[in-house]
């Protein structure tokens, strides 16, 4: 049965999917082999962001299996599948996302809110799926490098932040962030493909009150929250329960024209 063999590559300036920016300066080269298709070089540019990537993909998952016992094509396409190598059984991909910084917002936030942001990230992404859908995923998302200022507060994260997937499981597993000794950490799970999907969140720790800046015109705030909150519950409309200490607040609003400091 004859099996494939060959290369694939591909240049682009420019490749777009629906609404989303389109990645640039796209270069791939893949190796096809009997059983899979290797990727062994994949770099792009996305939003200012360096993206490499390789992995490979299993021909079975691409291809659909035939009925057995049917004639002219379908029992050669039978018969081909079935002399493929079973290995491998899954898709793997690993992926560096280097040099992320506020440019990467610029098509969801407003011009005015990214300038109270500054900031870089790297990530690394790994993951395996035996199909193609979330229930056939499993790999994660970590934080290798990231610093971000908000509306001039500095927050660094204190261990690498690290999010791991799990058959359509989404498990946040480390999140500590430090803004200028207040330190706010979280954790918790979602339920991606459950009839409804949920949350189910911790987070507790201080948040300097100076960030809400970031995210609203017209109103500076200062002070620190103290908080411990649990996040359950549908994933459009969670139930947000706990408490929130606020030490040496100030809130100022341009419209209407407002005042308020030293609160507790």
């Amino acid at each position: 049965t004859p099996q494939p063999a060959g290369t694939l590559r591909v240049e682009a300036s420019e490749l777009g999917y629906r609404d989303l920016p389109p990645l640039s300066d796209l270069n791939l080269n893949a190796r096809i082999e009997p059983g899979r298709i290797a990727l062994q070089t994949f770099t792009a540019r996305w939003q200012g962001a360096n993206v490499t990537a390789g992995g490979e993909l299993p021909v079975r998952m691409i291809v659909p299996e035939l009925p057995r016992g049917g004639r002219g094509i379908a029992s050669w396409g039978s018969n081909w599948l079935t002399s493929l190598p079973n290995e491998p059984r899954s898709a793997t991909l690993t992926a560096r996302v280097t040099g992320v910084t506020r440019e990467a917002l610029a098509s969801f936030v407003n011009r005015e809110q990214l300038e109270r942001i500054e900031g870089s990230v790297d990530a690394s992404i790994s993951a395996e799926a035996d199909g193609f859908s979330l229930e056939a995923l499993r790999g994660s998302v970590v934080l290798d490098q990231a610093s971000i200022d908000l509306a001039d507060v500095p927050f660094r994260q204190t261990v690498p932040t690290r999010i791991r997937f799990d058959r359509g499981q989404a498990h946040l597993e480390a999140l500590r962030w430090n803004a200028q000794g207040n330190e706010l950490r979280a954790s918790g799970t979602a339920d991606l493909m459950g009839p409804t999907p949920a949350i189910d969140i911790a987070v507790d720790g201080g948040l300097d009150l100076r960030v809400l800046g970031a995210f609203a015109s017209g109103l500076a705030s200062a002070g620190v929250a103290q908080t411990s909150l649990a996040i359950k519950g549908p994933l459009a409309s969670p139930d947000v329960i706990g408490k929130i200490e606020v030490m040496s607040g100030e809130l100022r609003l341009e419209t209407p024209g407002m005042l308020a400091t030293d609160f507790n």
